[in-house]
């Protein structure tokens, strides 16, 4: 097992006491001096007092404080300053060098031990600079760690603690979107949630999109095209899976007119393999649409896609059974020690 390193703070505890005791040693012997010998002159005595009582504890607190930037660059592939200046954590902030050790071990692929210790600086710092720089700097360096959606769990409390950081949102809002097992009920609580917290357009446009297909695949079309125009009306240039979305609602509606021209914008905006592959089914269905009621092929399309996501379903996954999993690896990291 590797040896742990003494924390920088460590040393800094010891430097007082450091000075102290150096500072008795030259007055102890400075005394001693002036009882046995009247050889040595004051200007001797001066200099040894000078070194003894200043350069000494000040070159042991320069090797303290060198502890902060001496990293050896043969096993660790990060910057401290740059880090530092990255999150503005200047100055003294307890639970910084947890931190700082957790970056270097997330950048030098220990992974495990990088998500112990962010997870330990969560546990102990107040400080919000700090607090938000352990969130960011988890999914900087450890969405690619064994078994990711270890991290959903902290970086929704992250969410919860700042509502208006979309690097936060995003991982989040990602895995309860895209990921198969997602619990669809847990997804629109949250996402509910996020629209009564948070000032942030960019993220009220994607709490609006979620809740809008979900919406759309439960058959509810008028909350569908509510929680889409919201969305809409919140983007600058709507991305073609928001207008395929839309295209398809404003069809199972009967406003074919209104789902052609959100049809031909998607198709106008696709422009990369994953797109098309998003919205080709999609268009096929919805370029059918010639009857005046609730066009069937577009119902048929629904009712695949509502089939697809509840056979998915049967095996959600809630972010606390996430937790729990968290939870259990700790137990057995403990037992095996």
């Amino acid at each position: 097992m590797k040896k742990n390193k003494k924390h920088p703070e460590f040393i800094y505890m010891v430097v007082s006491l450091t000075a102290f005791v150096f500072t008795a040693i030259i007055i102890i012997v400075f005394s001693h001096i002036s009882g046995i010998s009247d050889n040595i002159s004051f200007e001797t005595i001066a200099v040894m007092i000078f070194i003894g009582v200043l350069l000494i504890p000040a070159m042991i607190k320069a090797y303290a404080y060198s502890n902060l930037f001496k990293y050896d660059r043969n096993e660790n592939n990060f910057n401290v300053s740059y880090v530092i200046n990255k999150y503005k954590l200047t100055g003294w902030i307890k639970g910084k060098y947890t931190f700082l050790d957790a970056v270097s071990a997330a950048c030098n692929g220990e992974h495990e031990r990088g998500f112990e210790l962010y997870v330990k600086c969560l546990g102990e710092v107040q400080d919000k600079r700090l607090r938000l720089a352990c969130y960011k700097d988890m999914i900087t360096n450890l969405s690619k760690m064994d078994n990711s959606l270890r991290l959903v769990p902290y970086i929704r409390k992250g969410c919860e603690e700042f509502p208006d950081e979309t690097d936060l949102f995003e991982y989040v809002a990602q895995y309860l979107t895209w990921y198969p097992f997602a619990n669809e009920k847990e997804a629109l609580e949250w996402f509910d949630g996020v629209l009564e917290k948070t000032t942030s357009d960019r993220i009220k446009y994607r709490a609006h999109y979620y809740m809008g297909y979900t919406s759309l695949y439960r058959r509810d079309y008028e909350s569908a095209d509510r929680h889409f125009s919201e969305a809409y009306s919140l983007i600058s240039a709507p991305p073609c899976y928001l207008l395929i979305d839309m295209a398809v609602c404003k069809a199972c509606l009967g406003d074919y007119d209104m789902s052609r021209q959100y049809a031909v914008q998607a198709a106008a905006l696709t422009d990369n393999h994953e797109d098309v592959e998003y919205i080709g089914e999609k268009l096929e269905y919805l370029f059918k649409t010639t009857t005046e009621a609730v066009n069937p092929e577009t119902e048929k399309l629904i009712n695949e896609l509502k089939r697809r996501r509840d056979s998915k379903m049967e095996d959600s996954v809630q972010i606390s059974d996430i937790e729990k999993y968290n939870a259990a690896v700790e137990r057995a990291k403990q037992n095996s020690q």
